[in-house]
């Protein structure tokens, strides 16, 4: 069996998703950041601080929500439906070794 896999150059689907990585965790410390800011009170202006929250928070499920799809990704890559994935080499392999058992035993005769 021959496996193709597409040529990876500029925009290609793991290049995208490591990026997509990489914004990601960029922008968790940026929002770590913020929040240390409110927690030290270094935002003197309440309106302001109650508008970094809120954009905080917006921030916060999206960067969750984009963390969540690039795990799905990352599972699906790998072949991972629901909790585990499908080793085919080793389903193979046995496959194999059960048909060399039948051939073996069919042999033999019959059994009275």
């Amino acid at each position: 069996m021959t496996i193709i896999y597409p040529k990876l150059g500029d925009g290609s689907s793991e290049e995208v998703f490591s990026e997509a990585q990489q914004t990601f965790h960029r922008a968790t410390r940026a929002l770590n950041r913020l929040v240390d800011q409110l927690d030290v009170d270094e935002l003197s202006n309440g309106g302001e601080a109650n508008r970094l929250l809120k954009e905080l928070r917006q921030a916060l499920q999206t960067a969750l929500a984009e963390r969540e799809r690039l795990e799905q990704k990352a599972k699906s890559d790998a072949g991972i439906v629901g909790d585990y994935a499908v080793d085919f080499d080793a389903a193979r392999i046995e496959i194999g070794r059960r048909l060399a058992c039948l051939r073996a035993a069919g042999g033999s005769g019959s059994v009275s």
